[in-house]
Formats: C-alpha cells, sequence, structure tokens
C-alpha cells in the first residue's frame, strides 16, 4: 500500500482496489493512472488474490478526471498530450485484460472518464443513485479511450445517445443501457456482490482465467 491514490485490501481471496482521493470524489489524475497501471501486473501475480473489486472511497465511485490535471493538460504540447493519452489507455486496458475477475462496485457518481474505469471491468453494478455522464463533449473533448470499453458494452447506438448528448442518467437506466450489469438499491448492492462472489469462488481460478483470455481473442 505505498500508494498515494489507490488503496488495496485483501480478504479472503478478494483484493478490493479502493480509489483514494475522497475529498475530490476521487477524480483521477497522471498519479492514480500510473498507480492503477502499476497494480494490475501485480495482482495477475498474486497467488492469494482471486477476485478484484474496484470501488471508491467516500461519497462517489469517481468523478472522472481531476480538473486541475485538466488545466495543465491543456497546456501540453502534442507529445505531451499524447504521452498522458496513452498512459489512460493503458490504465483501462490493465483493468480489462486482468487475470482474475473484475468487479466495479459504482455508486455516488461515475462521470467521464469513470466509466471507463467500470465498464473495463467484466462485473459492473451500481447503487440505483449513482449519477452517470460521459460528459466530455460538454467540455468540448471527446471520450476517446474509454470509447472502446463502453461500446463493448452498450453497443454503438447506445454510446451515441450516451456519448453525443453527454446526459446525466441514473442506475436504472445504466442497467437498461448495459453499462452495469445491474442496479440495485444501497441495500442490495454489497449483498448482491457478495452473492457473485461467493458463485466466482466456486468456479477454478485458472478455468476462469482462461475463460477471460479465450473472450478477448475471439
Amino acid at each position: 500500500n505505498n500508494y498515494k491514490t489507490i488503496l488495496l485490501e485483501i480478504q479472503e481471496g478478494v483484493g478490493t482496489i479502493w480509489l483514494n482521493r475522497p475529498e475530490i470524489h476521487n477524480a483521477f489524475n497522471e498519479v492514480m493512472i500510473s498507480e492503477l497501471i502499476d497494480i494490475f501486473p501485480k495482482i495477475n501475480d498474486s497467488e492469494e488474490i482471486k477476485i478484484v473489486i474496484l470501488r471508491g472511497k467516500g461519497k462517489s465511485f469517481c468523478a472522472g478526471a481531476d480538473l486541475n490535471w485538466m488545466r495543465g493538460v491543456a497546456n501540453y504540447s502534442y507529445e505531451q498530450n499524447f504521452h498522458e493519452s496513452l498512459n489512460l489507455s493503458k490504465c483501462f486496458y490493465a483493468i480489462y485484460t486482468c487475470s482474475k475477475p473484475t468487479i466495479a462496485i459504482v455508486h455516488g457518481a461515475a462521470i467521464g472518464g469513470a466509466n471507463g474505469l467500470l465498464a473495463a471491468c467484466d462485473f459492473a453494478y451500481c447503487d440505483e443513485n449513482t449519477v452517470f455522464s460521459l460528459s466530455e463533449v460538454k467540455i468540448g473533448i471527446v471520450p476517446a479511450c474509454i470509447s472502446p470499453y463502453v461500446t463493448k458494452r452498450v453497443g454503438e447506438y447506445g454510446s451515441k445517445e450516451l456519448m453525443i448528448t453527454g446526459k446525466r442518467f441514473k442506475g436504472q437506466e445504466a442497467e437498461n443501457h448495459k453499462l452495469v450489469n445491474k442496479s440495485l438499491s444501497p441495500d442490495e448492492l454489497d449483498d448482491h456482490v457478495d452473492s457473485v462472489i461467493a458463485l466466482l469462488k466456486t468456479s477454478g481460478p485458472k478455468a476462469m482465467s482462461q475463460c477471460k483470455s479465450l473472450l478477448f481473442n475471439i
């Protein structure tokens, strides 16, 4: 846990990665991106961790990109912007290609790039009161790095609706779009995730990993 913006807790074979910038709703910056890139290969190599959970400390899952970081990026050269975008893409890819089953637990808000974090996970469950938005168009940019993962979940035309309008919507609509597997009440969310974890624990770890590889290579 020598990280500045994330925490890892391990209990009974489940590794929970907490986004840990609650004072700014877990908005990500270059440090969080780098730390997520760093931790997933270690999780892949861990014999102790069988299942991975991604969630946020405090009031929100993730508010997207840290605006202070974004202001700095606006002044970057093309090469610097390319490097930052490449790192963000590597972050989502590290989650997507994790050899262990990954579960996003989403609450509060999932704005902009946060939707890439949850869409890159194998399973995503949300509190029905969560506010979602693929809001990039509202500030004159496009959701480029998250688009492969969102489109895999939502499909082309659902992605057009969410990305081009940048509208805000809540948990049930996220489920209807298949952005999340299921939207639940706050009281039901953790119990439902526990039931999914229990089910995963009855499956062979290597078999689950090979299933992920099989689907990746289709």
